[in-house]
């Protein structure tokens, strides 16, 4: 006669254990986690690296930057590492 019950199938037993870990892993490793606010106020609108900028007046060039690195935010900018050249009309 067969005997056939919840303890004797290994298969069935090994897929519930396995599918009881999977759910508790998922439950663990979803719960919510408290998410930083990042202020506004310190991100730029625009960064730059290893950058040459001109400005060109009445098609005669009137500025001309070169630079590592440069930040511009709402109200400022912030260069590192740059050399600014202006030249005269003359």
């Amino acid at each position: 006669m067969k005997h056939s019950s919840f303890t004797s199938n290994s298969v069935l037993n090994f897929f519930v254990v396995l599918s009881f870990i999977t759910i508790g892993l998922v439950f663990f490793f979803l719960r919510s986690q408290p998410t930083s606010v990042v202020s506004k106020e310190n991100i730029p609108k625009i960064e730059l690296e290893n950058f040459k900028a001109f400005q060109i007046n009445d098609k005669i060039l009137d500025l001309s930057i070169e630079g590592k690195k440069a930040l511009q935010y709402d109200d400022y900018e912030i260069f590192f590492d740059s050399k600014i050249k202006r030249y005269d009309e003359d």
